[in-house]
């Protein structure tokens, strides 16, 4: 069986570029060596489209890739939504 990865999630919503660059250094000078694609992360690609290849070289100089991601739609739309009749 292959391990699984481990992977660190942090709201970069509450981040400025400056602020988001010293974050990624931090988790990889603390040993990390993936980080997760937040749903605000995606929001602002979506509005900011060279944000993504800004935010593959920022990650790529700390060594740290994106492993996973979270939804951006929310609960409701999620595959594993807790509420059940919005399930169907």
């Amino acid at each position: 069986m292959l391990p699984a990865p481990v992977t660190y999630i942090f709201d970069f919503k509450q981040t400025n570029d400056s602020l988001r660059q010293f974050v990624m250094h931090e988790f990889a000078a603390a040993g990390a060596e993936h980080l997760v694609l937040t749903a605000g992360l995606l929001q602002r690609i979506l509005s900011e489209r060279s944000l993504a290849k800004t935010l593959q070289q920022e990650m790529s100089a700390e060594g740290l890739t994106f492993c996973d991601s979270h939804v951006m739609f929310g609960p409701f739309l999620d595959l594993c939504c807790p509420v059940a009749e919005a399930r169907p």
